[in-house]
């Protein structure tokens, strides 16, 4: 995958700083020089994230992904729930339920990781990555608004009446997990 090398090539050849903030210019920096990003919506030892049993793999795995794939992890979800993608290069995110918006807008943890160990598979978006490897955690920092996050880095937040972009992302097949619809 042409963007993950040059991911990896851009990390071996800057000096990581560590996020300071969860604002976006810091992630936005962090992307920059190479690093991949991990959401959760709670605080663990961040020292290491280690691989866990996935529903998608035949093996425990950790996802990662750009800044605002992760900002969008730091609430627990299914698909059922939440659908996410592209279309036409554009990230969307779009909260189904109303147990998981509440949960989300209470802010999550994004931490900042190297991508050497991470791959993609053809049961993965072009925006997830994944490594089946235990991965040191560069830093984490906190997001207290994900919603403003998202909107900051250019993600459509859609609602569940917004029904001619869902028709226009079931027309392009892009995007992920919209077979439910």
């Amino acid at each position: 995958d042409l963007w993950l090398r040059d991911q990896k090539s851009a990390y071996q050849n800057a000096k990581v700083d560590k996020l300071k903030s969860g604002s976006v210019e810091h992630l936005q920096m962090a992307d920059r020089q190479g690093c991949l990003f991990h959401g959760t919506p709670s605080r663990a030892s961040f020292k290491v994230l280690n691989p866990r049993t996935s529903r998608l793999h035949d093996s425990e795995v950790i996802f990662a992904g750009f800044p605002w794939v992760a900002i969008c992890f730091i609430a627990r979800w299914t698909d059922r729930s939440v659908s996410m993608g592209t279309v036409d290069g554009k990230p969307y995110f779009h909260i189904h339920n109303h147990r998981v918006y509440e949960d989300f807008i209470k802010g999550g943890f994004v931490c900042q990781i190297s991508p050497e160990t991470f791959f993609r598979t053809e049961r993965l978006t072009s925006f997830e990555f994944i490594s089946t490897q235990k991965v040191p955690v560069i830093s984490s920092v906190f997001v207290p608004d994900p919603l403003e996050s998202l909107r900051q880095l250019g993600v459509d937040l859609l609602l569940p009446d917004d029904f001619s972009l869902i028709k226009k992302i079931k027309a392009k097949g892009r995007g992920s997990r919209l077979s439910d619809w």
